[in-house]
C-alpha cells in the first residue's frame, strides 16, 4: 500500500516562477483535499497543504491553521506555509491588502464574467488570487462587500 507521502508527491507540479507547488488533485473550498488513512478501513478527507505542512514540518497545534505566505490557495510547498490563527491570517490578508472590501458589485460582476486567469484578474484589480476564484464559484457573492 502506498504511503501519504507517495500519493502526496504525485499530485503537485512545481511552478518555476512563483516556486509555489501547484496542486493538481481535487479541490474544495478552492484547496487542495485528498484522501487519507486514519486507521485500517477509517478514511478523510484533509486540505493538501495541511497534508504537506505535516509531512515536512510536523503536527499542527490545536488552535492554529496552515497559512499561505504565497496567498495561493492550491500551492503546497512547505516553503509557503506558516502556521499562525485565523486572527493572524485575516491580519496578513489585511497587511498585503488581499480583501476584496473595496470594490464594488460593478467591478466583481467584472470579475465573474472575466475569461482571463485569475492572477492575471487579480493584478489588474489589487485583489488576491482567492478572491477572484471565490467570485468565480460565486461563493461569495452576496457576503463579500455586499449588504445582505
Amino acid at each position: 500500500m502506498r504511503s501519504i507521502a507517495d500519493k502526496f508527491h504525485e499530485k503537485y507540479i512545481p511552478e518555476p516562477n512563483s516556486g509555489c507547488w501547484l496542486w493538481l488533485g481535487s479541490l474544495t473550498k478552492g484547496y487542495g483535499k485528498m484522501g487519507i488513512r486514519v486507521e485500517r478501513n477509517v478514511y478523510r478527507t484533509a486540505y493538501a497543504h495541511q497534508v504537506s505542512y505535516m509531512l515536512h514540518k510536523g503536527e499542527i497545534p490545536d488552535g492554529l491553521s496552515v497559512c499561505h505566505t504565497c496567498d495561493t490557495p492550491i500551492c503546497v510547498n512547505p516553503d509557503h506555509l506558516w502556521l499562525g490563527t485565523q486572527e493572524d491570517n485575516l491580519q496578513d490578508m489585511k497587511k498585503k491588502d488581499r480583501s476584496g472590501w473595496k470594490l464594488n458589485t460593478a467591478q466583481r460582476d467584472a470579475i465573474r464574467a472575466d475569461k482571463r486567469s485569475a492572477p492575471i484578474i487579480a493584478k489588474e484589480y489589487g485583489v488576491a488570487r482567492e478572491y477572484v476564484f471565490q467570485l468565480k464559484r460565486e461563493r461569495n457573492h452576496q457576503t463579500i462587500g455586499d449588504s445582505p
